[in-house]
């Protein structure tokens, strides 16, 4: 389907295929080493073409569950920012939908008629990530706007009132 996209809109399609095999022992999740591996492939994909800047898809929501993620697992306060200069600023990481929810890009995705990516990981429901989405969701119940407010959090860190 990608391949077909790309070529309706005049845009050459770039396949590489990464290994996603991850050592239980290493001591880092699955996720984070699957992650790593594709974000270095596409570094340098990026690289060869001679490209400065590359375009991911996250969302607020994805912001959201990482702040929470950091905090939780890592113990600091930090996110997916909008706009990272990278490699001695000789390259900026952008996130254009960071702003829009995972419901409104959702929308737009059926508005469209975009088929819906399918996902071949063996470990989508056991991750940390989806336990916090799930947390996520409880919190929900106890404040509707729990995603706003902790989106807005990362903006506005009163650290005179912090340890």
């Amino acid at each position: 389907y990608v391949r077909q996209f790309c070529e309706q809109l005049g845009v050459e399609f770039i396949h590489r295929t990464i290994a996603t095999a991850v050592k239980e022992d290493s001591g880092k999740p699955v996720c984070f080493v699957c992650s790593w591996n594709r974000r270095k492939t596409l570094f340098g994909i990026a690289k060869e073409y001679g490209c400065n800047k590359l375009a991911l898809g996250h969302h607020r929501d994805d912001a959201i569950e990482s702040l929470l993620m950091s905090m939780m697992f890592n113990g600091t306060i930090a996110s997916m920012p909008p706009k990272l200069a990278m490699f001695d600023r000789t390259f900026t990481l952008i996130r254009p939908f960071i702003y829009l929810t995972d419901e409104e890009t959702t929308r737009y995705a059926a508005y469209r008629n975009f088929k819906k990516q399918k996902k071949n990981c063996p470990h989508e429901r056991a991750t940390n990530r989806h336990a916090v989405a799930e947390i996520i969701r409880q919190m929900e119940a106890l404040s509707p706007h729990v995603k706003g407010n902790l989106f807005a959090a990362m903006k506005n860190i009163q650290s005179e009132y912090l340890p």
